[in-house]
């Protein structure tokens, strides 16, 4: 029943650029699943936002999920900040190799939980994205209701819907 959307999503695989790809949609529609079964095992780096969680909870968890994929901070070892955090992240990339010798695939699922009010997530997310290397694949998801992190950047989205 998705085939569309994975279709899409391969696509961005083959593709020869950088990839930002959104995929939203109302809550357990299979956002999460989708992603999962066509990128499984492959992922770089792999972050799940924590719903209610307030930005220094957000970049301690953040850090966590770095050193589970490997990055090892010379400082220390939570984020002051988004910027720091995203840095963090571009450091690990630059250290590892993708799963398959062609693409880095960083998913950050349940993004807007992460936007907390007053934190620098999307302008540190931003800056990210514009210095990502043509072998990357972006991925974010998440309902977004009430947020403005879709309208900052949209190389490929869809909006899944119910099917049978």
């Amino acid at each position: 029943g998705r085939e569309r959307e994975i279709d899409e999503l391969n696509r961005c695989y083959t593709s020869d650029r950088a990839e930002f790809v959104i995929v939203t949609g109302r809550r357990r529609i299979g956002k999460t699943f989708l992603v999962n079964s066509v990128y499984a095992d492959q992922y770089a780096f792999y972050y799940t936002g924590g719903h209610n969680l307030t930005t220094t909870q957000q970049l301690h968890k953040f850090s966590i999920a770095l050193r589970q994929y490997g990055y090892k901070p010379t400082a220390a070892t939570t984020a002051a900040n988004w910027f720091e955090a995203f840095e963090a992240l571009q450091e690990l990339l630059q250290g590892i190799a993708s799963k398959d010798g062609k693409r880095k695939i960083i998913f950050i699922d349940e993004m807007p939980w992460i936007d907390a009010a007053k934190s620098d997530f999307v302008e540190a997310l931003e800056y990210f994205w514009n210095i990502l290397t043509s072998g990357a694949i972006l991925i974010a998801s998440g309902r977004v209701p009430n947020t403005n992190i879709i309208f900052f950047i949209k190389v490929s989205f869809f909006y899944l819907k119910q099917t049978v």
